[in-house]
């Protein structure tokens, strides 16, 4: 059984709410999870990329995202990478890396695509494969890039969106260099 549904064929529920069946999130399972300041959990799911809101008990209220490069979709993983990681905004916004498209995309609480900032390149700015994302309490935004090694500050500007601020770590140039991130191809990045 895949997809939001009550496998069993019987069900309990007195709403248009669903609950997740045992095997709902496929072979790629649930990449990412944030709560908000309701206790409610947004959750990824890498197979289908879509991100379900769901109460503390499970119950899923909405549900947005899907495949493309489009405002509010996210790239297939077999392409390069879909949406990674998630946070959740002082302000209720949704943060979710687009591996993909190289991106990361902005929605609010009930899944309206807002914004999004980065694009494919090594430069200020830019992602090879943004993996995570963390949002603190002033509302700056950090992005780890699994392929860079690094971790990206962005800080919102009221008139162009979210501007790069920073950039810190790296690839190290030789073994066990202070503040950098393992330098070989199979090794890992900032995660």
């Amino acid at each position: 059984c895949t997809g939001i549904t009550d496998c069993r064929g019987t069900s309990r529920l007195t709403s248009d709410a669903k609950i997740f069946p045992e095997g709902a999130f496929g072979h790629a399972g649930p990449n990412g999870i944030a709560f908000d300041s309701k206790g409610n959990a947004y959750v990824i799911n890498a197979g289908s990329n879509e991100v379900y809101k769901m109460t503390h008990l499970g119950a899923v209220i909405d549900i947005w995202g899907g495949h493309g490069s489009g405002p509010g979709k996210f790239a297939h993983m077999a392409n390069h990478g879909g949406m990674m990681g998630i946070a959740i905004g002082p302000h209720g916004n949704v943060f979710i890396t687009d591996q993909g498209n190289f991106r990361v995309q902005i929605f609010n609480s009930d899944g309206e695509f807002l914004d999004e900032f980065g694009t494919k390149g090594a430069g200020d700015g830019q992602f090879k494969k943004p993996t995570h994302v963390a949002v603190d309490s002033k509302g700056h935004v950090y992005v780890t890039d699994w392929e860079r090694r690094d971790v990206q500050k962005f800080v919102s500007s009221a008139s162009r969106g979210y501007e790069w601020a920073l950039t810190f770590g790296g690839k190290e140039t030789v073994a066990h260099e202070q503040g950098l991130f393992y330098a070989k191809a199979d090794g890992y990045g900032p995660n």
